[in-house]
């Protein structure tokens, strides 16, 4: 949340985009010892919690080196530059294979994909048929391997189980608790002293935790916050 909202909200302003893929960059070039030492751990379904804090961390740079290399006009050192970081990170992924980060990946690259195109709405007609197919080809394919203990070790999943539980946690998050606590909540960390986990989801966390006028901060903060994105992005920058 730190991080996040004040990030939402430069998004609404004008900031020099060069300048942050850059020092992102070199961020990273300074870290790519700690990148490697990432992929030579070994990783089963007991490890999910590190696999996605190792993938997370690194999707940000991902994006920041495809950025550099398919919409910048950046010279060609740092085009090298981001080949490197993009190989490391994508190796990473690859490793991990965490659920969420390949799904924010694919999103990526359809934005690539977006501004090349000269049909905008075609476009929109591929975002929204393909994730109804993904969906489709999905619930055929897991039907018939989700109980296989390869699967669940690849995808971290509880066999048999393609949710985890996280529909239970959504509706445990979301759930009526009184007026007074769903007006100002139940109190940092209440979900997790209860559920002994989190809910997998910000704004069910922030309703649970904070209540409704916390949510509904955030929410006035990130809709803005996406909207000036979205502006960005169809201006070019």
């Amino acid at each position: 949340l730190c991080i996040g909202i004040p990030s939402l909200f430069l998004a609404t302003r004008k900031i020099d985009y060069d300048i942050l893929r850059h020092t992102i960059l070199i961020v990273a070039i300074g870290s790519i010892s700690h990148f490697i030492s990432i992929l030579s751990r070994e990783y089963t379904i007991y490890t999910s919690g590190e696999q996605m804090g190792n993938a997370y961390s690194i999707l940000v740079i991902l994006f920041i080196a495809g950025w550099t290399l398919f919409d910048s006009n950046d010279s060609t050192l740092w085009k090298i530059v981001s080949i490197l970081i993009a190989a490391i990170c994508f190796s990473i992924l690859v490793k991990v294979m965490t659920r969420g980060a390949w799904l924010c990946v694919f999103a990526f690259l359809g934005y690539l994909l977006w501004k090349k195109m000269k049909s905008k709405r075609l476009f929109l007609v591929i975002v929204i048929s393909a994730p109804l197919l993904v969906i489709a080809v999905w619930i055929v394919f897991t039907k018939y391997i989700s109980h296989s203990e390869w699967f669940a070790n690849i995808f971290s999943l509880k066999a048999g189980d393609l949710l985890n539980g996280r529909s239970n946690l959504l509706e445990y998050g979301f759930s009526y608790r009184g007026v007074l606590k769903t007006i100002f909540g139940s109190g940092i960390g209440a979900f997790y002293g209860i559920y002994h986990t989190y809910p997998h989801n910000l704004f069910a966390q922030l309703y649970y935790d904070q209540g409704l006028i916390a949510l509904l901060t955030v929410v006035c903060i990130f809709i803005p916050g996406c909207k000036g994105l979205m502006h960005n992005a169809v201006n070019g920058q």
